[in-house]
């Protein structure tokens, strides 16, 4: 059943998918009802809209306000709660069906926050437990907001203040909070409502997602985020709303709101929300936003990440960086659906890593620093002597560059560095100009005359040969590198992967071994990115050995080609770029498959009398498993009758467009479907004209797919259904009948004789 609400038009977007939606329920058979409210029948558009959505003028009724659905609210909860059995008049659930534990927190307090959505007839609650004390139970002081779902979500802050005993609130969303939503702050101390913060449109989910912002890192809370993900405009965009926290205990809303990009309708921003610590190494809290159905029509994936920076005291209002699945380089559905910082890292001040939770995948990225660099110019000499006028004269340009703060580049990283240098700026005719424009310093080498390194990658080996996209989770390739020549200078190790393939990390093979001044980095292009290792820089000395490990994860995404191939190469900055050597590591790539069929007949006994003259039949083969890398399946179906006296008519085949039908001989045949979508195929037929005492119509189906996807898991991939047909036999009682008839009268006819004989019907005489 469904039941719908409306004051007004639907939207634009909207309203182009309510047929198709009406069909699906339909078909679905739900039984539909709208309610008109207000001043919606002075609007024709809005009366046939609601009329299309109830289907029969009996299921729309209308009201004068929202006020009024009170009454019909308390009328339907009577109704069900009548119908319990066990539930005395009266009375209702308190938490029966509390479904304690839906959210949870741990307070700074050490209190254990609860969310309880279903208790007290699903008005919600928090179960507090704080520590050595008994539990206690914290709800809304208005008892008429039913079906709230407060603890919905959970969390604490720290008030901002001086005194030196923190005071402490609990926050709790209620989303469906007067059907606009609400978060509810209770006093710690007292645990006592104390603030409520309402939602501003009907249906936005306000307070579903909360998220509390300690920006310069005090330990008191500065702002508290709500999320609105179903908040529309002209679809389901979503929006986060901003709560300043004073220091009086008391949270006043922001003049802004966060939104997503206006271009993307139903992204559903808000659906996460997460502090995430200090990314871009100011000192101050970031915030990272989930808008997890953005889609994007090029890479097919969808969902995406919004960045929010903290400067001093105060939140951004717009963000400074989106992440999408395709601006890393994979194919992700639903990205950003949830969305969390690693554990405090207290050997380093920024925050390194994030988590991002997808359909099926948690993507950790990682976070680059900012650095602010300095250029100083020193000029040699400051004055340029008059007499140049007549006399050429050199001049020295010193250029430095300085890190105006502390940086996080270690002794073994290198940091490129492009610049530009302008001379005689704003003169049409130059006065100044380069001499010695290229020189190189080089590095002091330990080998006679010209340096030849002898490093080969023979000992490398990739890991699996075989890649089946959707089972295999990772791949790698081992080297084992040794330098039998010369010492090698800036040796470098470039690896070129296709994108099925996503560089994680590299490991040493040796634990006690750290390979110092070898480090990888990864870089996305197209159509191959890349993997760029420096090893034992600056010089890989003779003799010396190199032995990692680099490891991809497997993308899931369908493998376009069979054959996937890594290429490596190793050069040195010996003699202008020496290239030591060059392999190549093929390996097999295969999707995988699920899938499963089965037949059913109906009817599959066809019982007759004499002679059947039609009987239709209708074959169902079913198709189930997972196919999320659209395979196509070849269904080869065939229908036989076994005896020669059987007449069975060319059948029909659902869905008509992928299915071919063809007659071999009599009494069989032949049907080919070529299918993506894993549902049902039938085959319609009818037989006629049996005149055998017994037979039988086999449809049999086998399933084969393309040899460039595997089967995974369990399989079925043929099956057999029999109809059988069945003669029954007659046997004609009407001589039967009629003899005995005759022959039970005769004998009453005889009966009657003998008792007329014996004197039964003679009247006795009276005595006198």
């Amino acid at each position: 059943m469904m039941i719908v609400v409306s004051d007004g038009e639907i939207t634009e977007f909207d309203r182009t998918n309510l047929i198709p939606a009406l069909k699906m329920l339909k078909k679905m058979n739900v039984t539909r009802f709208a309610i008109g409210v207000g001043e919606i029948r002075d609007k024709p558009s809005a009366m046939k809209e609601m009329e299309d959505i109830a289907g029969d003028v009996k299921n729309l009724e209308f009201v004068d306000s929202y006020n009024a659905l009170t009454s019909i609210l308390a009328q339907l909860e009577n109704n069900l709660l009548s119908s319990i059995e066990g539930l005395n008049e009266g009375d209702g659930f308190k938490f029966e069906l509390s479904e304690a534990g839906f959210s949870s927190h741990i307070a700074p307090d050490e209190s254990l926050l609860f969310g309880a959505v279903g208790a007290n007839d699903w008005s919600g609650g928090v179960i507090l437990r704080p520590p050595g004390q008994p539990v206690s139970f914290l709800q809304a002081e208005s008892s008429k907001q039913r079906f709230s779902y407060l603890g919905y979500s959970v969390l604490s802050a720290t008030v901002p203040s001086t005194a030196t005993e923190k005071q402490y609130l609990y926050i709790s969303g209620a989303p469906r909070y007067n059907l606009t939503g609400g978060v509810l702050v209770f006093d710690a101390a007292n645990h006592k409502q104390r603030q409520l913060l309402q939602g501003e449109q009907l249906g936005s989910y306000f307070g579903s997602v909360l998220c509390a912002v300690d920006i310069d890192q005090n330990g008191e809370t500065d702002y508290l985020l709500v999320g609105a993900p179903f908040h529309y405009q002209k679809g389901e965009e979503g929006k986060v709303f901003l709560y300043k926290l004073l220091g009086e205990g008391a949270f006043q809303k922001e003049d802004f709101e966060w939104r997503g990009l206006e271009k993307y309708v139903f992204s559903r921003f808000g659906s996460a929300i997460a502090s995430v610590g200090d990314l871009d190494g100011n000192g101050c809290t970031d915030v990272a936003v989930g808008a997890p159905l953005e889609e994007d029509g090029q890479s097919g994936g969808s969902g995406s990440i919004y960045i929010f920076n903290g400067v001093s005291d105060k939140l951004q209002p717009l963000h400074s960086q989106r992440i999408s699945p395709a601006s890393i380089g994979m194919k992700l559905r639903h990205f950003g659906q949830s969305v969390s910082a690693f554990s405090k890292q207290v050997d380093r001040k920024r925050q390194r890593h994030i988590s991002v939770g997808s359909e099926g995948n948690v993507t950790v990225l990682e976070t680059l620093p900012i650095l602010h660099i300095k250029p100083v110019l020193e000029v040699s000499p400051t004055k340029i002597p008059f007499r140049w006028r007549e006399k050429k004269g050199d001049v020295t340009l010193e250029i430095q560059f300085k890190q105006r703060d502390q940086g996080e580049i270690a002794d073994t990283e290198e940091l490129q560095v492009l610049y530009n240098i302008s001379l005689d700026v704003d003169q049409d005719k130059k006065r100044l100009t380069f001499v010695n424009n290229s020189d190189k310093v080089m590095f002091a080498n330990n080998c006679e005359g010209s340096c030849v390194a002898n490093i080969s990658l023979s000992d490398s080996k990739l890991n699996q040969d075989v890649v089946i996209i959707g089972s295999s989770k990772s791949n790698s390739i081992s080297f084992n590198l040794t330098n039998h020549g010369d010492e090698a200078y800036m040796t470098k190790l470039v690896l070129a992967y296709p994108h099925n393939l996503q560089y994680s990390h590299m490991t040493v093979n040796n634990p006690e071994s750290t390979l110092e001044g070898t480090k990888c980095d990864h870089e996305l292009r197209t159509p191959l990115s890349e993997v760029r290792c420096r090893l034992l820089h600056p010089h890989f000395k003779k003799g010396a050995q190199a032995n990692f490990v680099i490891h991809w994860q497997i993308v899931d995404m369908k493998a376009e080609m069979r054959d996937g191939q890594i290429n490596a190469s190793l050069t040195s900055a010996n003699q202008d770029n020496q290239i030591l050597d060059k392999k190549t590591y093929i390996f097999t790539m295969k999707n995988a498959l699920t899938v499963q069929i089965s037949g059913t007949a109906s009817p599959n006994v066809i019982p007759f009398e004499d002679r059947l003259k039609e009987a239709d039949i209708t074959f169902t083969f079913k198709l189930s498993g997972e196919n999320k890398y659209n395979a196509t399946l070849t269904v080869d179906i065939s229908l036989t009758t076994f005896e020669h006296n059987t007449n069975m008519a060319k059948p029909t085949v659902e869905p008509r467009d992928h299915c071919k039908i063809n007659k071999k001989t009599q009494g069989y045949y032949d049907i080919k479907c070529l299918v993506t979508d894993l549902k049902d195929i039938r085959v319609h037929t009818s037989i006629s004209d049996v005149k055998e005492t017994s037979s039988k119509i086999t449809a049999s189906a086998n399933v084969t797919i393309d040899e460039d996807f595997v089967l995974m898991g369990v399989n079925t991939t043929s099956s057999k259904v029999h109809v059988m047909i069945l003669k029954q036999e007659v046997i004609k009682s009407e001589a039967a009948i009629i003899g005995g008839s005759i022959g039970g009268f005769l004998v009453l006819v005889l009966f009657v004789v003998l008792l007329f004989k014996c004197g039964f019907y003679k009247k006795r005489n009276q005595s006198t």
